[in-house]
């Protein structure tokens, strides 16, 4: 599935797309606002973080996330199991 991802984005969007298999990521739920939108943005601070941490070799601890909680989200252990994910993929 994350190759057909990949080749969907570089069909569509050109092969400036610099996504590969093993940036693909799967979570089991999103984080959501209790109005029900997905916080994308948190995503992107968790992401930021790992690849700057990764990029200057600090060490990325997967159990505590940097990232203050946000008022609006619905449900806290959500953004505490992905950057578990993130975290724990990005230390292979």
């Amino acid at each position: 599935i994350k190759h057909d991802i990949v080749q969907l984005a570089r069909e569509r969007v050109g092969p400036i797309v610099s996504l590969y298999p093993e940036n693909v990521v799967f979570v089991d739920r999103l984080p959501k606002t209790r109005s029900g939108k997905i916080l994308r943005k948190m995503m992107r601070s968790m992401v930021k973080i790992v690849h700057g941490n990764a990029e200057s070799g600090s060490d990325t601890d997967p159990n505590v996330c940097p990232i203050a909680v946000p008022a609006t989200i619905e449900d806290p252990a959500v953004m505490a199991d992905i950057w578990h994910t993130i975290a724990s993929i990005c230390r292979k």
